[in-house]
């Protein structure tokens, strides 16, 4: 029923965080992550799919500004260890497409979430995740952690191309001064746990796993790595 019940099991199965999606930040729930030692990469994120033109653009700022300020000081938990400010939310499949809702500038909805986030939080790190790649959202100027879940050699390119790829997106975020994030990456339910894709067979995947994380490992500017396990565990 709360994360104090849930500790011990997340503790056997070495979960340092949890992870939430949409407006997910509750109170309650972090006093219980304080005690437990349990952190959180806690989601603040507006509702981005109310905004379907510029002229809903403010009303759902102003919403969300409000509720912000509601928290008070419960946003300075020492459980969270990152607060995140969206996940992917420039695609159509999560209910908020903003490419259509702002096409000349998709990343704008993201630097005004920053901004207000650094506005209402206390001296942390604020994150936005890209789906795949820095386009068409680019780093960011209100964000500190450039977040990005990267699939490559298991959703789209090769094993080999682990490395370009890594480095591309590190030497984007650290012309910009900032940390890179790989914030989603394989998961073994991407593979053996659901029937398999394409034939991966259960060492094919293990293999991936080890060829991506000594990848990240060598590739400079990457300070947060989260393997996506969650349905395997």
């Amino acid at each position: 029923k709360t994360l104090a019940d849930a500790a011990p099991l997340l503790r056997e199965l070495w979960v340092d965080a949890l992870r939430e999606y949409g407006f997910s930040f509750k109170p309650e729930r972090a006093a219980h992550g304080d005690r437990e030692g349990i952190g959180a990469y806690a989601s603040i994120a507006p509702p981005y799919k109310n905004i379907a033109d510029w002229d809903d653009f403010n009303q759902v700022f102003s919403d969300w500004r409000a509720r912000l300020g509601a928290l008070g000081q419960d946003l300075g938990r020492p459980s969270v260890l990152n607060w995140q400010v969206g996940n992917e939310v420039e695609l159509d499949m999560w209910g908020a497409s903003l490419g259509d809702s702002c096409p000349e500038a998709p990343w704008l909805p993201l630097e005004r979430a920053a901004v207000l986030a650094r506005e209402f939080l206390p001296p942390a790190p604020v994150s936005y995740v890209r789906a795949g790649a820095l386009s068409p959202i680019p780093v960011l100027p209100g964000e500190d952690l450039v977040g990005i879940n990267q699939y490559t050699g298991r959703y789209g390119g090769r094993i080999t191309e682990i490395g370009s790829r890594l480095d591309q997106y590190s030497r984007q975020a650290r012309s910009s001064c900032r940390a890179m994030g790989i914030t989603e990456w394989n998961g073994p339910q991407y593979s053996w746990a659901v029937n398999g894709i394409g034939g991966v067979t259960e060492r094919g995947s293990a293999y991936y796993v080890q060829r991506y994380f000594e990848t990240m490992v060598d590739t400079p500017g990457i300070g947060l790595s989260s393997e996506f396990t969650l349905n395997w565990i």
